[in-house]
């Protein structure tokens, strides 16, 4: 099991801070896949109220099931906070949102990428 789903379970099964601090610190020091379309733009989902996020996967087999004729991409996790801090569409980053389901809102999106990504 790679590091990163192991920190996502892990927070999963008890959503102390302890635990959420190891989850975005593995996040932070680990690179992530993104499904990208043909035409070069990453994927983003809805949910029923129409939020939109921006999904990251700890490894491709994490959706080989629901994407087809998508290339895959690896990015810093850091790079991903950027691209969500900077588009006002985007309500959230989801990890690996086919199976573990953690969101991490905008708000902890553009902190993260104030103290760790690129500005």
């Amino acid at each position: 099991m790679d590091a990163i789903k192991e920190k996502l379970q892990a927070y999963g099964q008890d959503q102390s801070e302890d635990n959420l601090v190891s989850m975005l610190e593995t996040l932070i020091s680990s690179s992530v896949w993104i499904p990208v379309f043909e035409d070069g733009q990453p994927d983003i989902l809805a949910d029923m109220d129409s939020n939109k996020f921006y999904p990251v996967f700890s490894n491709k087999e994490e959706a080989l099931d629901e994407y087809v004729n998508v290339d895959w991409q690896q990015l810093p996790f850091v790079e991903c906070l950027h691209e969500v801090a900077q588009n006002k569409k985007v309500h959230a980053i989801v990890v690996n949102p086919f199976t573990e389901n953690v969101r991490l809102p905008k708000d902890i999106v553009e902190g993260l990428n104030e103290q760790f990504g690129r500005h």
